[in-house]
């Protein structure tokens, strides 16, 4: 009958990866060709690596991730409809844009005639 002793619990600190790394970079550790064992792990810069999921934005259209921003998706194209000044003006007038002065915003200009102006 043998008796054997388990294994010691491992006490080593984790080792930190504290590369100073490039946006879209990552400090991780890589293993080297070892010429004399033992030999650790390198630490190492390589590019951040997204879920490659994408997301689909209101105009239809999909973005992916941005590796430089922590992974978070790109942001949807701007789809504000071009807003079109269609006031029916007197002869020498045309339609503007006007800002308003704003009780509770937002606030959207309003649509005037005003005198054309020849520059």
């Amino acid at each position: 009958h043998m008796c054997h002793f388990f294994p010691c619990p491992d006490t080593t600190p984790p080792v930190i990866c504290d590369l100073e790394c490039k946006p879209g970079e990552e400090c991780k550790f890589e293993d080297v060709v070892c010429v004399s064992p033992p030999c650790d792990p390198v630490k190492v810069c390589s590019p951040v690596r997204c879920e490659e999921d994408l997301r689909t934005c209101p105009d239809g259209s999909t973005v992916g991730r941005n590796p430089e921003h922590m992974c978070h998706f790109f942001p949807c194209p701007d789809i504000t409809p071009p807003v079109i000044c269609d006031l029916e003006c007197k002869p020498g007038e045309e339609c503007k844009f006007e800002d308003v002065v704003c009780v509770s915003p937002p606030c959207d200009p309003v649509k005037v005639c005003s005198p054309v102006r020849c520059e």
